[in-house]
């Protein structure tokens, strides 16, 4: 588990996906405060992937839409499993508009 996400389960209180030993500190807490809400299960599962296949190397969009398929990710807006570039982008587009628009409707992150 990421220290990203391992700072995100403590700070919603998630036991589960915190990472043995990780400690809560006031900058892990500040870290996501701007996200706007919390991330679904399928939008974590979503981004532990694409950080798994980033830290293996692969860049390309085609190439990380083939590894989300193989590895049998849902994306998380349109409950798709079979992976294309234009689907990866689309999906990163919606995520990335959904939490500007809760974060500009609330003022505040989550």
């Amino acid at each position: 588990m990421s220290e990203m996400h391992a700072s995100l389960a403590a700070h919603r209180g998630d036991a589960s996906r915190k990472a043995p030993g990780a400690a809560l500190d006031i900058y892990a807490a500040l870290e996501r405060q701007s996200l706007g809400r919390p991330l679904s299960d399928l939008e974590l599962a979503f981004a532990d992937a694409l950080e798994d296949i980033y830290a293996s190397g692969a860049h390309d969009f085609d190439v990380v839409a083939r590894q989300l398929t193989e590895r049998g990710v849902r994306a998380p807006k349109s409950r798709e499993a079979v992976w294309s570039s234009a689907l990866l982008g689309t999906e990163l587009s919606a995520i990335n508009a959904s939490l500007d628009e809760t974060y500009a409707a609330g003022g505040r992150g989550a």
